[in-house]
């Protein structure tokens, strides 16, 4: 479904925000990642796992029913995947965004080291994947 489809599926979380309507996380990370933005302001390692985890995000094409709660907390959780890989505001094509996130910033880099180690051997969503990223969720508060 293309971009107007997405609007108008998410004005309808809006509307009646206990009813579950259908998305794909590809179509979700389309709407979250500028990989221009990536591109331009990543360092060239930092770029090429954003693409990848992009890539691998973009693949998964299930439509998944949620209701407004369940697609914020979607939402959240594929920010923390991208955040955990390099500095999240400088490529969700937000500017206002990069202020709060940046005071922040230094303390994430140490879960970003492990987060490296494990996308060198090619293990996105692996388990110890999985356990870093909700540890950095739970860390950085990630469903506010």
């Amino acid at each position: 479904m293309g971009v107007i489809g997405y609007y108008l599926r998410t004005q309808k979380l809006v509307k009646k925000p206990y009813i579950p309507v259908g998305f794909s996380q590809s179509e979700v990370v389309l709407t979250m990642v500028n990989l221009l933005d990536a591109r331009r302001t990543l360092s060239v390692e930092d770029y090429y796992y954003v693409k990848k985890l992009f890539d691998e995000f973009e693949s998964r094409e299930e439509i998944i029913m949620l209701n407004q709660q369940e697609f914020l907390k979607l939402g959240d959780e594929i920010r923390a995947h991208f955040d955990l890989v390099a500095p999240y505001y400088k490529f969700c094509g937000n500017k206002g965004f990069s202020q709060a996130l940046q005071a922040i910033d230094k303390y994430k880099n140490p879960y970003r080291a492990i987060a490296k180690k494990i996308l060198a051997k090619d293990d996105f969503f692996s388990e110890a994947w999985m356990v870093l990223h909700g540890s950095f969720i739970k860390q950085f508060d990630f469903d506010e």
